[in-house]
């Protein structure tokens, strides 16, 4: 896995933690290397955030949540829905 520039391409081993910005100021997108490996995504049930989906997420020391992930759709109008 490494991380790149979405502007200018630079390439980065390991993300700037915490920011994920490259030098130039723009964030930085991951790619994974997956091409002729298999894996599978262990998904942890009891976990409600985007955590749940941690063995296919950038390896980090620290685990930061603000609560985010796995929010309800509330309907608001018919075929209207908000999270």
């Amino acid at each position: 896995m490494n991380f790149s520039c979405s502007v200018c391409d630079n390439i980065y081993d390991f993300p700037k933690v915490p920011i994920w910005l490259c030098d130039c100021g723009k964030p930085l997108v991951v790619h994974y290397n997956w091409e002729n490996k298999v894996k599978s995504i262990d998904i942890i049930e009891n976990e409600l955030s985007l955590w749940r989906y941690k063995s296919v997420l950038p390896d980090i020391q620290t685990i930061i949540s603000l609560g985010e992930g796995h929010t309800p759709l509330i309907p608001i109008s018919n075929n209207v829905y908000v999270k």
